[in-house]
């Protein structure tokens, strides 16, 4: 009998094991001795999940179209190339000979997964899909979803999808610009204008005709999309009440209604101007006139100069009149090639004369001019209310020929295909799980078995949730052992505890009694047991997988992880027992016990559970904070206003008010302060005693930001009244 052991020390962390043998010859798994980090744990997982096959995902419900792009023949089956020519362009231009490829995400690609990229920057592409059925806007809400990566950023160009019309007799090979579509959905970028279109074409009922309407442009910043090359889920969904909504990763960006957030409006106005109406040679559109009856006053004098000489000005003592401001260079030498009957005579280069560099000034002193007293300016009548203003002219409204009322613009064009057909500076943007659902449900479980595991792969930079990855994939007949520790009956029927002892011990494989000296000071860690799993199925010459967990490192890792956490941080009714604090007075560190009405001040209690679990960032006391600040291990962040921060304030805190940091419409930091973005320390957001939700905002965006380790403090400011820990800024 082979085994193959891996001893895993990892505390919170679910334990998986996949076993995949690729060789009969070498049927081993690597034996990993030291795995404090959960990282090293992770790319265990992945390792071994590379060597699994990846199955595509598949939709669970009504789909019209599901396209995962991972089989690489489906360009020019499926996927069709464009083989036509843009009309109105130049014939160099015209042609759609961008190239496409069916291959994996650049950065951090999940083996077997693929995705559709546009390889060719400056040229013009166009691909397409028939769906499985057309869909009809009857009673269902329209959905749209797919996600993209601007693998290279994205200088100017779409990554857009255009939902075509149906039409049986649609010729893929022929989708141009000029091909009709129903609606148009995704990013387009050039220079700093960042646009998410969401366009669909309106039929006129009374002309048949078909005229675009953009929905208005949403107000959330829209940069980080093009720029930070992550994948990016975007959805738009229609629905039969006339309302649309658009999403970014989840997060709506823009909502409307068809009726009445559409430019131009779905529905034309039913009264225009008049074009043929003129206005009146005798309308006076004059609201004030000159008085005709204002006389020019007698001693008015409009020709009194504006400015006149200032009589009391006096010649500065140490004026050098007799000195020029500007003199020939004494310096200067007429260069050897100057020839004075071609060139004319030389003369030397003027310098500023240095005798002036300590005078008051040179040359000729002329006084100061003032303004003049006297000046009037030229004599206008003062202006009347006109008693013959008619009013601003504007042309009578005559009915509008054109009119006509859509109350239902959701009844658009059926959609027969999908389309890209785009023009950009930026190459490899690769396309990826596109839907098109009536249900909203089946596109959020596409997106989680799509979408999701990507982006946490590259959140991640590689080390995804093991959980996930292993989900994500599904074995093939190389794979001996694939458990996802889903089903709880598992132990005792597959999975079988051991009974026996640890040998040289007296101690069995039993998770009931952990070591008392070991056990950190709150609940017991919920970690896997011990077990032997004996299957029948594998082959002879790898019969058993043993998990051996190393309970006294657990145990020894979570005392640690205990110790090293802020006991405010933790569940109250686990808190360890309270010890002396130290606050500061004037002269540095000295230790004061804090009576009874301080110690609720300076502790964490009374707040609920949810509450706390409400929020992303840690709340911690005072009492853990001047803890802290005595090891020089926090940098203060306090977000009051100047005037309630200099009132007394954290010694080397940073004063960054509220209102001007954070942005509410978009919910990020506007600046940061350079210190917090390359500080290592604990970043501990600071309010007044009432203002812990704006701690709590500005806490999240930071950590959205990109800077670590965030916390806030438990009742602002207001703890720390009692300590001796607050000065006045200097």
């Amino acid at each position: 009998m082979r085994t193959s052991k891996m001893k895993i020390s990892l505390a919170l962390v679910s334990c998986i094991l996949l076993v995949c043998v690729v060789n009969a010859e070498d049927a081993v798994v690597e034996e990993v001795t030291d795995s404090s980090s959960e990282k090293v744990f992770l790319r265990l997982v992945l390792s071994l999940v590379e060597k699994l096959k990846y199955v595509s995902p598949k939709p669970d419900g009504d789909v019209y179209l599901a396209e995962y792009f991972d089989d690489p023949e489906a360009i020019g089956t499926k996927w069709v190339k464009s083989q036509a020519k843009k009309e109105g362009t130049d014939e160099s231009l015209a042609k759609y000979d961008g190239q496409w490829a069916i291959e994996p995400a650049s950065k951090e690609p999940i083996p077997g997964d693929l995705g559709l990229v546009m390889k060719s920057k400056a040229k013009h592409a166009a691909i397409s899909c028939l769906l499985e059925k057309p869909f009809h806007f009857t009673d269902k809400p329209m959905i749209v979803q797919y996600d993209v990566t601007l693998q290279n950023g994205q200088e100017c160009g779409g990554a857009y999808l255009k939902l075509l019309q149906y039409d049986k007799e649609m010729r893929l090979s022929q989708f141009t610009d000029k091909t009709p579509y129903t609606i148009l959905f995704g990013p387009d970028k050039c220079g700093n204008d960042n646009k998410l279109h969401f366009i669909f074409q309106h039929k006129n009922p009374k002309n048949e005709s078909f005229e675009e309407k953009h929905a208005k442009k949403p107000s959330t910043k829209l940069d980080e999309y093009f720029s930070d090359k992550k994948p990016h889920l975007y959805r738009l969904q229609v629905y039969p009440d006339n309302t649309f909504d658009v999403s970014v990763d989840y997060k709506i960006i823009n909502k409307g209604s068809l009726l009445e957030d559409m430019v131009p409006p779905v529905n034309p106005l039913s009264e225009i101007d008049d074009p043929e109406d003129r206005m009146h040679s005798d309308w006076d559109k004059r609201e004030k006139i000159p008085d005709p009856a204002a006389v020019k006053p007698e001693d008015w004098d409009e020709d009194a100069p504006e400015q006149v000489i200032d009589e009391k000005a006096v010649k500065p003592s140490g004026w050098l009149e007799d000195e020029e401001i500007m003199i020939p260079d004494p310096t200067a030498v007429m260069p050897d090639d100057w020839d004075e009957e071609m060139d004319g005579i030389w003369e030397a280069p003027l310098i500023e004369n240095p005798a002036c560099e300590s005078a008051p000034g040179c040359g000729k002193w002329t006084p100061s001019m003032m303004p003049n007293p006297e000046f009037k300016g030229k004599w206008r009548a003062p202006l009347i209310d006109n008693p013959n203003y008619r009013g601003k002219w504007r042309p009578k409204k005559i009915p509008n020929p054109d009119y006509y009322f859509d109350p239902n613009p959701f009844h658009m064009s059926s959609i027969g295909a999908v389309g890209i057909e785009v023009w950009s500076m930026s190459d490899n943007i690769l396309f990826d799980n596109v839907i098109v659902t009536d249900d909203k449900d089946v596109a959020d479980q596409w997106a989680a078995a799509t979408f999701d595991i990507k982006r946490e792969l590259v959140d991640s930079e590689g080390v995804a949730s093991a959980v996930e990855i292993v989900k994500y994939v599904s074995p093939d007949g190389d794979v001996y052992l694939a458990e996802h520790f889903d089903n709880p009956e598992a132990i005792g029927t597959k999975w079988v505890k051991s009974q026996a002892k640890k040998e040289g011990t007296d101690d069995y494989y039993d998770m009931t009694n952990p070591v008392d000296s070991c056990s950190p000071p709150g609940p017991r860690l919920d970690l896997p047991v011990v077990i032997l799993s004996i299957l029948s199925e594998m082959p002879r010459y790898l019969s058993a997988i043993i998990i051996e967990i190393d309970m006294e490192r657990c145990l020894k890792d979570s005392k640690e992880m205990w110790e090293t956490t802020p006991k405010s941080a933790t569940y109250r009714k686990y808190e360890a027992k309270k010890e002396s604090i130290s606050v500061f007075d004037a002269n540095g560190l000295s230790p004061k016990t804090p009576i009874a009405n301080e110690q609720e001040d300076m502790a964490v209690i009374s707040v609920p559970l949810n509450e706390l679990k409400a929020e992303k960032c840690l709340r911690i006391s005072a009492e853990d904070l001047l803890i802290y600040l005595s090891k020089n291990e926090v940098l203060p962040l306090d977000i009051r206003q100047p005037q309630d921060y200099s009132r007394g304030s954290l010694s080397e805190s940073i004063n960054l008010p509220f209102s001007n940091c954070f942005d509410k419409s978009t919910e990020e930091i506007t600046k940061i302060p350079t210190e917090v973005r390359a500080t290592k320390k604990i970043v501990l957001v600071i309010s007044g005693g009432r203002g812990h939700m704006a701690a709590c905002l500005v806490a999240s965006a930071l950590l959205k930001a990109g800077v670590a380790r965030v916390c806030t403090l438990h009742k602002g400011i207001d703890s720390l009244r009692n300590s001796n820990a607050l000065v006045l800024p200097s």
